[in-house]
């Protein structure tokens, strides 16, 4: 393991993170109410990925709330959040270019 921060694009605290299962994205909840999907890749250990560390790859302002928690689905194809007003919102990444 690599143990690096990635500082950039919040604004405000981070609430929760959730790890996608090809382990170079990483998604972050905050109390800012966004959602941020940043590549987490190492150029020396995962060949072929051409993101850069660090890189925000989205960006999304779906809960009016504070984000609390992730969970990609198995499929990896969408991303399940739940907020400080209890709802839960699900974005459907399918045919996005996350990664």
């Amino acid at each position: 393991w690599i143990s690096k921060i990635i500082k950039k694009k919040h604004t405000s605290s981070v609430t929760c993170v959730s790890w996608h299962s090809n382990n170079w994205l990483l998604a972050t909840g905050s109390s800012d109410f966004k959602c941020r999907i940043f590549a987490a890749n190492i150029s020396s250990v995962d060949a072929g990925v051409k993101r850069k560390f660090g890189e925000l790859l989205m960006e999304v302002d779906v809960a009016k709330n504070w984000v609390h928690g992730l969970s990609w689905s198995p499929s990896c194809a969408s991303l399940a959040l739940c907020a400080h007003d209890s709802c839960l919102h699900v974005i459907d990444l399918e045919g996005q270019e996350v990664g």
